[in-house]
């Protein structure tokens, strides 16, 4: 009997000891309070229990109750190895829960790249060591289109992939993560230029590759914007914006790289000036139109007219639609633009049929025109209220506005065109989907851009271009109109080609109210509608 007491005394000093590693560990992970003095107790029963089996070993015979003791001081030690134990597997769990919550709070779930808040985590240890890096901050290009042509799905597959494909070629030291969207930020440990176009060229040679997509294969192309810390600022959310900054204008000007400077910061702030002035240049009618006239040379006849809006300034310049376009686009007042514009425009359509002239109008559409149901009911209630009709009506929409939501555009189209309304694609050629655009949309007519048309007698490609496109309009039944006409030569070849329509400086350029009514009269030109 003594020699079992001894050995449930000795058991339990092994089971105590086996509690004292895990409780250590315990301890290191979480720095608490009773875990130390857990471990302190343990330390002080084995050196108890050391001393009552050395006890037991000194006497020949041992009473009930030192053998009950050797039993409850065996149970105890079982009971503290297993609760040590239990709790350090515990413990690791929910650290590994912990853990995996952390990763996917600082990862983005589709590519598992670090977030936007990862992103600004590294700019803050960046600017902490107050040593030069850059920012590259891209976009995919078309990236909405993929989108909406072939479903969310190919999408995620696009980003996941291109993911894929840049964390095996950019630089070990590179941070890369995704911060939303179809946009990406690389760091860099470099404050120079050339390191950054060359690292560039090699993602854009990389991205050259199709990348496979079901049953689509395509090729994926970004625009790139840079900034470098601290050449203009010191701040993580002023190098981001910056770098933002940089990536539309490489997206605009199409040369896909962009470094951010003082002359695109002042840029920035000219367009926010010009941002802040629409609304009350709209609210104060400072707006004008001006009509550039389309003529049939072939019978000498009047087609119509493209309304082009203007923006007169005090000391007598414009602000250039092409400039101030693109920034209304970034608001919701471009809508409030083009209401304008068809309101203006059919006052002006009352006054050139008092005299006498019944012409075609053309008129811009924007994206956000053809992503809204707005302009729809807008035109739909001019109509049914007679104040406007559609036949006289044309409305242009661009390659690039069209493809930004090609499924909506189709239907918005589709029902405007079925009030009447005729629908011009314009800068025909100068896109990639022109003939896709064909196919899939309802298009009454064509403008050929002036890129092609204004070499034409002087580059046989362009010439070819340009005829082959008319011969395709015409079997799709589309009228032809031939954008920048500046010479006579041009006029000969595209007569010659069978063109329906041209529009230039040979025919005059765009003039007021007035001035178009008066240079219409003088040239004796008859409506050809």
């Amino acid at each position: 009997m003594i020699l079992f007491a001894d050995l449930l005394v000795f058991l339990g000093i092994v089971f105590l000891g086996l509690g004292l590693k895990p409780a250590v560990q315990i301890c290191q992970k979480t720095h608490e309070i009773g875990w130390q003095i857990l471990l302190t107790l343990i330390i002080a029963f084995m050196i108890g229990y050391s001393l009552f089996l050395f006890y037991l070993l000194s006497i020949r015979t041992i009473t009930f109750v030192e053998l009950g003791m050797s039993a409850i001081l065996f149970g105890g030690s079982l009971f503290v190895a297993l609760v040590v134990n239990y709790s350090l597997k515990s413990i690791g769990k929910i650290d590994d829960i912990a853990q995996l919550e952390r990763y996917n709070a600082m990862h983005d779930s589709l590519t598992q790249l670090p977030n936007r808040h990862y992103c600004m985590q590294q700019l803050d240890k960046r600017i902490e060591r107050r040593t030069p890096f850059s920012v590259l901050l891209f976009d995919v290009n078309n990236f909405k289109y993929v989108n909406d042509a072939m479903g969310h799905q190919f999408g995620d597959m696009l980003l996941r992939q291109i993911s894929q494909r840049l964390s095996m070629i950019l630089p070990k030291q590179a941070f890369f993560s995704r911060i939303g969207g179809d946009e990406f930020v690389v760091i860099l440990r470099t404050g120079g230029r050339r390191p950054i176009e060359e690292l560039y060229t090699v993602i854009t040679e990389e991205l050259s590759h199709p990348f496979n997509l079901g049953e689509y294969s395509i090729i994926a192309s970004i625009s790139t914007g840079v900034s470098i810390y601290p050449e203009y600022s010191t701040e993580k959310d002023q190098i981001l914006k910056q770098a933002d900054v940089a990536m539309y204008e490489a997206k605009n000007s199409g040369c896909g790289l962009y470094f951010y400077s003082s002359d695109l910061a002042d840029k920035a702030k000219e367009q926010l000036d010009i941002s802040s002035q629409l609304t009350s240049a709209l609210h104060n009618q400072e707006f004008e139109l001006h009509y550039q006239p389309i003529v049939n040379t072939r019978y000498n006849s009047l087609y119509g007219y493209e309304a082009l809006i203007r923006w007169p300034q005090a000391n007598g310049t414009f602000i250039s639609p092409e400039v101030f376009i693109p920034i209304a686009e970034q608001s919701h007042i471009i809508r409030d633009i083009t209401d304008w514009v068809v309101n203006q425009v059919i006052l002006d359509m009352q006054l050139f049929h008092e005299s006498g002239i019944d012409a075609s109008i053309h008129l811009n559409l924007s994206a956000k025109d053809l992503n809204s149901r707005a302009l729809f009911n807008n035109l739909e209630q001019l109509v049914k209220s007679d104040q406007l009709n559609a036949n006289r009506l044309v409305l242009e929409v661009t390659e690039s506005n069209m493809l930004k939501d090609l499924k909506n555009t189709k239907q918005v189209l589709q029902a405007l065109r079925e009030i009447g309304f005729k629908i011009s694609l314009d800068d025909f050629g100068t896109g990639y989907s022109s003939l896709t655009l064909l196919r899939e949309l309802p298009i009454d007519q064509i403008k050929i851009d002036k890129s092609f048309v204004s070499g034409m007698h002087r580059s046989e490609a362009d010439h070819a271009i340009v005829k082959s496109s008319i011969s395709l309009a015409h079997g799709l039944n589309c009228t032809v109109i031939a954008e920048g006409v500046e010479e006579t030569e041009l006029m000969v070849l595209l007569d010659t080609a069978n063109c329906d329509y041209v529009q230039g400086f040979i025919n005059g350029r765009a003039q007021t109210l007035e001035d178009i009514i008066f240079w219409t009269k003088q040239h004796q030109l008859k409506s050809a509608i």
